[in-house]
């Protein structure tokens, strides 16, 4: 029988779908409603396109990447850096993406 994990989805069709499919998750994983997409399109936002605070009170970012193969170590180095200066500091940062779990690039991420 399909899991979740073992099923594969369709790529959003925008950017804008996935950081609502990213809204969901992150209410979900971190069993808190208190989570907003932050500013908007063209406006700066500190490498954090979702915020909110978990249940336990812990600052949350999420920065969402809507793309298949365009995630590399530079670009994740360059939004935790933009991420460091949110106001209020992050207790914890997620970057979600669409693209395929990629060892050498988990193993650098897990590393930082």
């Amino acid at each position: 029988m399909p899991t979740i994990a073992s099923s594969n989805f369709p790529t959003p069709k925008s950017w804008d779908e996935f950081e609502d499919i990213c809204l969901s998750v992150i209410k979900v994983k971190c069993k808190s409603t208190n989570f907003n997409r932050y500013g908007r399109a063209g406006q700066k936002q500190n490498g954090v396109d979702i915020t909110g605070k978990d249940h336990f009170g812990f600052s949350i970012g999420v920065q969402c990447k809507n793309t298949l193969n365009l995630l590399t170590e530079k670009i994740i180095e360059d939004e935790i850096v933009k991420a460091e200066s949110f106001a209020p500091r992050l207790s914890t940062l997620y970057i979600a993406t669409t693209r395929p779990p990629d060892a050498p690039l988990q193993s650098f991420i897990q590393k930082i």
